[in-house]
């Protein structure tokens, strides 16, 4: 359920019951338990603490309870986007992320990842896809790492799509009380710039460090050829003096 007027936390510390489920309704695909249990949380100080106090509803849960979760989300530009039948959110994002406008080389690709991961892990793939600046990561990258994470451990995988669910909750929640992400996105930018140059100086510093090697290998090839030589000339005295004496 997307929403025209933002929420307040002063509205959501004091809805009832049943208005907080209608306020944060779709935050959680398919899973409105995650919302009926955090109203007990409430009063929350602030939004980052009711986003906490439903994360960490779901880390307590049961696994069970967590793969429930994890299977109620869609397949990406899966049959349920095709027949226009997400949710709102999940049309919002997975439409953010240019999967709406899939070629018909990339559906047949993501029709073929979706049917191998849910044959091997047993739950959808599942994918942040409005990525770290929350304005959706391109196609290119969402079939990569469709690809990458194919490979995974069932244990690791797990583990993943949660830490996705919540990077999805999260903008989500973000959405309802009308925070944006200008502030976050210069941040994660100047991250990006910051890990763009350490990487850039590991490159050169293992540039560096090869040519040196390759200058020093000569050297080092010449000094053990001398030091073979002095060896041999050593044991062909130490052979003489042997024979002189005995």
């Amino acid at each position: 359920m997307l929403q025209q007027h933002p929420l307040t936390l002063d509205a959501v510390n004091a809805a009832s019951r049943t208005e907080f489920a209608v306020q944060l309704g779709g935050i959680w695909e398919h899973s409105p338990w995650v919302v009926e249990r955090a109203a007990d949380a409430r009063p929350f100080a602030s939004v980052t603490a009711l986003k906490v106090a439903m994360t960490g509803i779901v880390r307590d849960a049961s696994p069970e309870r967590q793969l429930e979760l994890l299977r109620a989300h869609p397949e990406l530009a899966g049959k349920a986007m095709l027949a226009r039948a997400l949710t709102a959110e999940s049309t919002h994002e997975q439409g953010a992320a240019g999967l709406t406008r899939s070629s018909d080389d990339e559906l047949a690709d993501l029709a073929a990842l979706n049917a191998a991961y849910r044959q091997k892990f047993g739950w959808p793939f599942i994918l942040a896809v409005r990525g770290p600046r929350g304005i959706g990561l391109t196609r290119e990258h969402i079939i990569a790492t469709f690809r990458r994470r194919l490979q995974a451990h069932p244990d690791d995988e797990f583990a993943e799509c949660l830490r996705n669910i919540f990077r999805i909750v999260e903008l989500r929640v973000d959405d309802r009380f009308g925070i944006t992400l200008d502030a976050g996105n210069r941040e994660r930018g100047r991250g990006i710039e910051r890990d763009d140059l350490r990487a850039e100086r590991t490159a050169r510093d293992a540039r560096d460090q090869h040519a040196r090697q390759r200058s020093v290998e000569p050297v080092m090839r010449a000094t053990r050829h001398d030091l073979a030589g002095v060896d041999d000339r050593n044991a062909s005295a130490d052979h003489a003096e042997l024979r002189r004496v005995f």
